[in-house]
């Protein structure tokens, strides 16, 4: 997940915004989501992040059930995907202004 990227992988259909999609509502979008998952890890202060175990969403339903990850990685890995859509927006600024 950590940028710069290695190795490519395409989004799956239900996470392609659509061509039609507003960058300002997207930028009130990622903001929001930035804010929420602020305040989902200050409301886990005090949990053993280890112990803990959470499902993966992006996952077909039938491993959502089987597939378990540490609350603690699975905030590394938010914050990781979330570098990692900074840095792929940085490359589409940077060659719109070539």
């Amino acid at each position: 997940m950590e940028p710069p990227v290695r190795n490519r992988v395409r989004a799956p259909k239900r996470y392609v915004p659509p061509p039609e999609a507003d960058p300002e509502a997207t930028l009130a979008e990622y903001r929001r989501i930035g804010g929420e998952l602020r305040r989902l890890i200050a409301s886990a202060d005090g949990l053993d992040w280890r112990r803990v175990k959470t499902s993966l969403p992006a996952l077909p339903p039938m491993l959502r059930a089987i597939v378990r990850m540490p609350l603690g990685a699975r905030f590394a890995l938010i914050m990781a995907h979330d570098r990692r859509h900074l840095w792929q927006a940085e490359q589409v600024r940077a060659h719109a202004a070539r």
